[in-house]
């Protein structure tokens, strides 16, 4: 028997969906699942998928995590999680989607939550089916502004089919989460649904690191010499290449890219290119969960998303509270949502664009760092996993 929406509506499902109309045949299903949770992405990349799986096997529910599968070496996780890969679909846009779409649907169909957890949009349609059939609670995480992402900057037809996917199965959620005030007002008036619940992208740091070595360490750098460190994805929109292309303006300062993206030997070529390769370091990425602690010995986090989406503007990336985490002053966008956080706390200054604005913002704050260390120090007091853990957990808490 199919269950009412979370809305109370029965709809007809898009044409374009196929979906789960029933269970899978009795002995083949596996019944050992409290909650699926299903994503794009690695599960291993991904540090917020990661801590709320952690979190909810605390709390006694067994998991099954579905996700595409990626190249990061697999990571300890509770006894009560299970992960589950499907090869990444070739291709992109609506067919890449379709892909991602069948694949969840053919690994739901093996399990028998009470609870389906959808991480993003793209496995949202599989998961609310999965949960219509069986009559199960559908919880959806709005980590990104779907339909206003770089990708579809500039393409109305693009922002036009994931607004219309995300407002038909957003309704069919019993909880929606976000990353943002900004990003939950708009779902909230562009969906007509209650505000979402935001679980800041907050690093947990009750968990012993893995690593044993810091990012000076490995470069092999003095202490005495200045360390900018950028973490995440290098790529295009990112303003990576504002900050090696800065590096000519800021003499004896090192710039360390943590992470990985297409755009590592472009931004070795512009170091080499501008005399510069000396200063420039790029490091392998370490475990998400570890990202504060490898870090705390540099001098200045950067975060430079420029303002070409919606999604970018509202955005409170992960690595703004890891650099708290770690006690670092923070040169950022001019973004609203960040620099909300960043003058509340008087953690960090904004970087007009430009390279000779970004490479003045990070003098200055390296000249005078201790008033942004302790603001970064009072961001983390109240920006950390613990803080927001409780109300994430309760929604999945069984209902009687």
């Amino acid at each position: 028997m199919q269950s009412e929406s979370a809305t109370g509506t029965r709809p007809a499902w898009p044409p374009f969906i196929r979906h789960v109309e029933a269970e899978p045949p009795y002995g083949l299903a596996d019944a050992g699942t409290d909650i699926a949770f299903a994503m794009t992405g690695d599960v291993y990349r991904n540090v917020r998928a990661l801590k709320q799986i952690r979190s909810l096997a605390a709390r006694g529910h067994s998991v099954t995590a579905l996700s595409l599968a990626g190249d990061a070496p697999p990571i300890a996780l509770p006894d009560a999680v299970r992960v589950r890969t499907m090869p990444f679909p070739a291709g992109s846009g609506p067919g890449w989607f379709l892909d991602v779409h069948r694949g969840m649907r053919d690994m739901l169909s093996m399990l028998r939550p009470r609870h389906v957890h959808a991480s993003d949009l793209y496995v949202l349609p599989a998961c609310a089916a999965h949960a219509r059939a069986g009559s199960r609670r559908l919880s959806y995480d709005a980590r990104e502004l779907y339909p206003h992402v770089a990708s579809t900057a500039g393409k109305p037809w693009s922002t036009w089919f994931w607004r219309l996917l995300e407002g038909y199965y957003i309704r069919r959620a019993h909880t929606v989460f976000t990353v943002s005030n900004r990003i939950a007002d708009h779902l909230a008036k562009m969906y007509a649904i209650p505000r979402p619940t935001i679980i800041f992208n907050a690093p947990d740091v009750r968990i012993p690191p893995t690593v044993r070595t810091d990012i000076r360490s490995t470069i092999g750098l003095d202490s005495t010499v200045p360390l900018v460190v950028h973490a995440g994805q290098i790529r295009a929109g990112r303003g990576v290449d504002l900050l090696v292309g800065a590096l000519p303006m800021m003499p004896h300062i090192h710039v360390a890219l943590l992470g990985y993206g297409p755009a590592v030997e472009d931004m070795r070529e512009l170091a080499r290119a501008q005399g510069t390769a000396s200063r420039l370091h790029v490091l392998e990425p370490v475990s998400p969960m570890d990202v504060p602690f490898f870090i705390r010995t540099a001098d200045v986090g950067v975060t430079l998303l420029d303002d070409s989406c919606l999604n970018h503007r509202y955005a409170l990336p992960n690595k703004l509270f890891d650099y708290f985490a770690a006690g670092l002053p923070v040169v950022a966008s001019d973004l609203p949502e960040i620099m909300d956080v960043l003058r509340r706390f008087k953690a960090g200054i904004a970087a007009r664009p430009g390279t000779d604005q970004l490479g003045q913002a990070i003098l200055d704050v390296i000249r005078n760092p201790e008033p942004f260390r302790d603001g970064a120090r009072a961001a983390s007091s109240i920006f950390n996993w613990e803080a927001v853990e409780p109300e994430f957990c309760a929604a999945f808490q069984p209902r009687t």
